[in-house]
C-alpha cells in the first residue's frame, strides 16, 4: 500500500508536469514545473525557452527527454533579456535531463545528465 507522501508527490508531479509532444518551440511560464519531452511525436528540432529569470526567482525547472526518435534535438535557451552568463543546452538522447534554478538574476544548472 502506498503511503500518503507517495500519493502527495505523485499528485504534485502530475499537476506541475508539462508534456511536449508536438510543435517546434515553446516558452515556459514562471511556475515551477517539470517538462517531459516525448520526442517520438516531435517531427523537427525543438526550442524550449526558459521564463524571464526575474519573474522566476526561486523557480525550479526540470527538463527531461523521455523518448527519442530520429535525429531531432531539444535546445533549452534563455529569455532574450536574460543572456548574462547563459549558454544554450541541447538534449539529444533519451534519458537526458537538466535541472535549472533561478535566483532572480541568473539561471543556474543544479544538475545535468547529458
Amino acid at each position: 500500500m502506498r503511503g500518503f507522501q507517495d500519493r502527495v508527490a505523485e499528485t504534485l508531479r502530475d499537476a506541475l508536469e508539462v508534456r511536449i509532444s508536438s510543435g517546434t518551440a515553446s516558452t515556459l511560464n514562471a511556475v515551477s514545473q517539470i517538462v517531459a519531452i516525448d520526442h517520438v511525436s516531435i517531427a523537427a528540432n525543438y526550442t524550449l525557452t526558459l521564463p524571464s529569470v526575474a519573474s522566476a526567482k526561486g523557480m525550479l525547472v526540470i527538463i527531461r527527454m523521455d523518448t527519442r526518435d530520429g535525429s531531432y534535438s531539444v535546445t533549452v535557451t534563455h529569455n532574450n533579456s536574460d543572456s548574462r552568463n547563459y549558454s544554450n543546452r541541447t538534449l539529444d538522447a533519451a534519458g537526458e535531463s537538466i535541472v535549472y534554478m533561478s535566483d532572480g538574476e541568473k539561471w543556474h544548472i543544479m544538475a545535468a545528465v547529458v
